[in-house]
């Protein structure tokens, strides 16, 4: 099953009693735009807000680090989702934050869940209702779920296990960030990558004018550029693990294993003055 729903399809199913939809919109730090703003604004009727720098590991010092399955369940429950809801998940750029979502309920064993193809402006060009204000809903006690983690997600450490055995690396930032040259959205990282990975920025899978993956063709060419063998696992990173599931969800359209997401991505890598880094195409270690 395509991990994306159409909104032709979410419009016949919006008052579905088992559905529950998700804005899970996150802005980059230098933005200047504020996801919890835009919400109230508006959104998706009966929408619910995913804060991406909430549901998060608490005791990380890192942004967007996945949570404690009781975190998890906590979150589930305050946002009103039952075991056996069916979870729809967007975004206000057409697809930018919402696989991150998506990927998210994944590793926590909620399977029933996928993302609206082109997200909020989608919608909007499609003349779907919008509302404005806090969305009112009934809490649940989520009990469901197990913690996929140590399958899905990798820290520095398996990062480093991954380039030593020839496991491929691949970096969803735009190609000046990935170089060195341009400075990072976070204040106090160094600029760069990791020795080793590869430069895939996560615009190269989606049709900027839409807003959505591009066919399946198109994504199969992108990815066997970096990984000729579409049989083989890799691991995925980005600034700070979001845009890296973009690249998690095109792996999944072209039914090939999942990539495993370095949860901690440049946050950590960038951060860290004992890891190595390189810049350029050439990847020069400094």
């Amino acid at each position: 099953m395509s991990a994306l729903v159409s909104v032709e399809w979410l419009k016949h199913h919006l008052e579905q009693p088992n559905l529950v939809v998700l804005d899970a919109t996150y802005f980059l730090p230098n933005t200047g735009r504020s996801a919890e703003h835009e919400f109230l604004d508006q959104h998706i009727p009966g929408a619910r807000r995913f804060d991406h720098d909430v549901i998060v590991d608490r005791e990380s010092a890192y942004p967007h680090m996945r949570p404690t399955l009781d975190h998890w369940r906590d979150a589930m429950g305050a946002l009103g989702i039952r075991e056996d809801s069916e979870v729809i998940v967007y975004d206000a750029l057409g697809l930018f934050s919402a696989p991150r979502c998506w990927w998210l309920f994944r590793s926590f064993g909620h399977r029933s869940v996928r993302i609206l193809n082109g997200g909020l402006p989608a919608w909007i060009r499609a003349e779907g209702p919008v509302t404005s204000g806090v969305s009112i809903h009934s809490s649940t006690e989520y009990q469901g779920g197990h913690d996929y983690g140590s399958e899905m997600a990798v820290d520095a450490v398996g990062v480093q296990e991954a380039l030593a055995s020839g496991t491929a690396v691949i970096d969803a930032r735009g190609a000046a960030r990935f170089q060195g040259l341009e400075l990072e959205p976070r204040p106090g990282l160094r600029s760069g990558h990791i020795p080793g990975s590869a430069n895939l920025p996560f615009t190269d899978l989606i049709d900027p004018d839409l807003g959505q993956l591009y066919s399946h063709d198109a994504l199969g060419a992108v990815l066997d550029r970096l990984v000729p063998d579409s049989s083989t696992r890799f691991v995925v990173s980005c600034g700070s693990g979001v845009t890296a599931c973009i690249i998690a969800l095109a792996q999944y359209e072209l039914k090939r294993p999942d990539v495993v997401v370095y949860d901690g991505s440049w946050a950590e890598w960038g951060s860290r003055v004992e890891l190595p880094i390189a810049s350029g195409q050439s990847g020069a270690r400094e």
